[in-house]
C-alpha cells in the first residue's frame, strides 16, 4: 500500500498496511551483523511512529511501548559496532562484547516492534479501529488551533488492556524460545507451539475454556520441569490461576 494512503479509514486498509510493516521488519532482521542506522530502518521506524500516533495518540500504550524500545543505543559507534570488514579494525575483547550487545539490542528491538504491530493487527481484527478519544473540552491556543483535552480515565482503561495483551504476547514468545532450547523432538516442539496458539486464542474469549488450561499444563509437565515453569506466567495471565495437575 502506498505510504500516503496508510491512514485510509477502512480496517482492511489498516491491516494491510500493518502487515506490510511487519514484513519489512522481518526483512530487517535477515542480517548477520549490525547494519547501523540505515535510511531503510529510519523510514520504517518513521512509518510506524506516524501510524501509531495518528491512530492511537501519543498517550496510548502502543506509543509508549515504541518509545521505550531501544534498537540503536546512544553509545553505538558504526566504525566499531557496525560493519567492519572494510576498515580492517582489530577489536579488543571489550569492544567485541559491546559489538555483540549492540547487535542483540538491534534484533530484540526490531522483534519487539514486530510484536507491537502484531498486537495492533489483532486488536483491529477483533475490535476494529480505535474509537475517537473522549474529549472533555476544545480550547484553542494563541494561534487559534484547537487543543483537545483527552479524558485520562479513557486512556488508562485502554492502556491497561493493551498492556495485558502485550505482556501475554511477550510471555508466549519466551515460552516458545524455552521449548526450542530444551526439547530435541521436533514433533514435541510443534505440539507445544500449537498448544500455545490455542492459549493465545483462549485469551481473546470472554470465558477461556478450563479444559484448554488443564491440557496445556499436563502437556508441558510431560516435557519436564523447565518447560512447565516457563508456561506458568501464560496460564496466570490467561486464567488468573494455575490448574491442578496429576
Amino acid at each position: 500500500m502506498p505510504y500516503e494512503n496508510h491512514l485510509a479509514g477502512s480496517e482492511g486498509a489498516a491491516i494491510e498496511y500493518i502487515e506490510e510493516l511487519i514484513d519489512k521488519g522481518r526483512h530487517l532482521l535477515g542480517i548477520k551483523e549490525h547494519p547501523g542506522k540505515t535510511s531503510e530502518f529510519v523510514e520504517w521506524k518513521q512509518r510506524i511512529d506516524t501510524f501509531v500516533i495518528r491512530k492511537y495518540s501519543e498517550n496510548s500504550f502502543q506509543w509508549k511501548q515504541i518509545r521505550r524500545t531501544v534498537v540503536i543505543p546512544k553509545w553505538f559507534d558504526p566504525k566499531i559496532h557496525g560493519k567492519i570488514e572494510e576498515t580492517g579494525l582489530v577489536l579488543t575483547d571489550a569492544q567485541e562484547s559491546d559489538r555483540k550487545k549492540a547487535f542483540d539490542l538491534y534484533k530484540e528491538g526490531i522483534d519487539k516492534f514486530i510484536a507491537i504491530l502484531n498486537g495492533i493487527k489483532d486488536d483491529i481484527e477483533i475490535s476494529g479501529l480505535p474509537s475517537k478519544p473522549n474529549l472533555r473540552s476544545s480550547p484553542t491556543d494563541k494561534a487559534g488551533n484547537t487543543i483537545f483535552s483527552i479524558n485520562p480515565q479513557f486512556n488508562q482503561i485502554q492502556n491497561q488492556s493493551q498492556e495485558q495483551k502485550m505482556h501475554l504476547r511477550v510471555s508466549i514468545k519466551e515460552v516458545r524460545k524455552t521449548v526450542e532450547d530444551i526439547l530435541d523432538n521436533k514433533q514435541d516442539i510443534e505440539k507445544a507451539n500449537k498448544m500455545l496458539d490455542e492459549l493465545e486464542k483462549e485469551a481473546k474469549e470472554k470465558k477461556p475454556k478450563w479444559s484448554t488450561a488443564k491440557k496445556a499444563a499436563e502437556m508441558f509437565l510431560s516435557f519436564g520441569r523447565d518447560a512447565f515453569i516457563s508456561l506458568l506466567p501464560v496460564l496466570l495471565q490467561v486464567y488468573g490461576i494455575i490448574p491442578p495437575t496429576p
